[in-house]
């Protein structure tokens, strides 16, 4: 079938964050969300804000790798799997300069509010805070969703405070095991819809 590029049209996203394991949407909650206000999404969600678009979030993953078993009469004897798990994220620049953003790129402030107010503390710690992480993809009629029930939100990079744009701090949300829940999950009802008509024949 040939290409049908009046068919392509740009994609938008939204991300949000939540407490660890949040509920995501259900498909027909997502595909029934006003893209406005988001008033129907569970108030847990609170939108991040502006990201940047020259810098669109990055899916990554690091470690797992599969490594050949060699023996001195055979080099190459089996495919075996290192004992640390594959670690999966997603990276992305916030552009929006206020609390939300400071907490997601340094962590928790630690000065106190009601006697420092107006001061956002970094105690050289630097842990990561905690989230649920939501991502929304809309492009024309299509909506997609990316789910990951915990995650550990921390800077990714150094901080680009350049004079003629917004200011950009990189961060990256590295997936967690939270109980009862799958590591992340796609929301679509395109990418995850079986075809009635050519069923997948059982295996014997």
């Amino acid at each position: 079938m040939a290409l049908d590029n009046d068919e392509n049209t740009e994609a938008v996203g939204y991300i949000f964050t939540a407490p660890p394991g949040t509920p995501a949407p259900t498909l027909a909650e997502l595909n029934a969300l006003d893209l406005e206000t988001f008033s129907d999404l569970n108030p847990a969600w609170d939108q991040v804000g502006h990201t940047s678009q020259d810098n669109l979030p990055t899916f990554a993953f690091g470690g797992g790798e599969a490594q050949t078993k060699t023996t001195w009469q055979q080099k190459r004897l089996r495919k075996v799997a290192p004992g640390d798990p594959v670690a999966a994220s997603v990276a992305l620049i916030l552009e929006d300069f206020n609390l939300r953003t400071l907490e997601l790129y340094y962590g928790k402030n630690s000065a106190n509010p009601a006697t420092e107010p107006g001061v956002f503390g970094v105690g050289g710690n630097f842990d990561p805070v905690k989230r649920a992480v939501l991502l929304i993809i809309v492009e024309g009629d299509i909506r997609v969703g990316f789910y990951a029930a915990k995650a550990t939100v921390e800077r990714d990079n150094a901080i680009n405070l350049p004079v003629n744009v917004v200011s950009g701090f990189p961060i990256r949300a590295t997936f967690l095991d939270y109980p009862g829940k799958r590591l992340y999950d796609w929301i679509s009802a395109e990418l995850v819809t079986a075809d009635e008509g050519d069923p997948t024949p059982d295996l014997p």
